[in-house]
């Protein structure tokens, strides 16, 4: 599901995982910020893979995600902290065959700009 198909054979496969818990105020800019850095990951040959985990949210968070264009949208059927939220992300990122996971939060605690530097 990652958007990138021209990178190496060697690229890395990054994982960003996003617990998510009625955040249909932020998920669509977190999801945004997150695809802004796409391009400059793929110059040091990064793959993107963008995992939200619906931590059994009462609104609208998990259609937000869709649409907004999370690769990937795993769902608790109820809440069940972000442990666990945590926890469904890394399997899904493991099930992506993801080298790197970094958690960036769904209600823009984490400025996304900070990745590349973080994984280089």
């Amino acid at each position: 599901m990652p958007r990138r198909s021209y990178l190496s054979p060697q690229a890395k496969k990054l994982a960003v995982i996003s617990p998510a818990y009625n955040e249909e105020d932020s998920i669509e800019a977190v999801i945004s910020e997150i695809r802004k850095i796409e391009d400059g990951l793929s110059k040091i040959d990064i793959l993107l893979t963008l995992i939200v985990v619906n931590d059994g949210s009462q609104d609208k968070t998990s259609e937000l995600a869709n649409s907004a264009g999370a690769d990937l949208v795993v769902h608790h059927e109820v809440n069940r902290g972000l442990g666990a939220a945590v926890r469904s992300g890394l399997n899904a990122a493991r099930e992506q065959g993801a080298d790197i996971v970094v958690k960036v939060d769904a209600d823009l605690q984490h400025d996304p700009q900070d990745l590349k530097k973080m994984i280089q």
